[in-house]
Formats: C-alpha cells, structure tokens, sequence
C-alpha cells in the first residue's frame, strides 16, 4: 500500500515525517476505546475510533525494541 501520509508517533529524531509507504498502518480496536480509558486519552490527543494510524519505518522500530 502506497499513500502519502504523515507519521503519527514521530517519536525518533530520525522521524520522516511524511512519506509514501508507513511501516505500521492500522485502527483503534473498538472494544479497547469504549471499554477502557484508552479511548478517552486517545481522544484527548485528537483521535476518533475509526482514525487510521500511521507509523515511519524509524518510529516503528522505536516502538518495538
């Protein structure tokens, strides 16, 4: 998949930003945002449930180490 899109996280100094292809695309699951305090921070951070999330290669790995 292929998309201009913006990183979500930029959590890295190495964030790009923008690009063409995220490494992490995904959704808020439903349970997670109605039934737990997660939905309320999300929200408070500007997000809707049905937002999709993107993530930089950089980012992701920062996320998964």
């Amino acid at each position: 998949m292929s998309y201009d899109y913006t990183c979500d996280a930029n959590i890295t100094e190495d964030c790009r930003r923008h690009g063409d292809v995220p490494a992490i695309a995904g959704q808020f699951r439903e349970a997670a945002w109605l039934t737990d305090e997660f939905g309320g921070r999300a929200q408070e951070l500007g997000y809707d449930l049905h937002d999709t999330i993107t993530i930089c290669p950089e980012c992701a790995l920062a996320v998964l180490r």
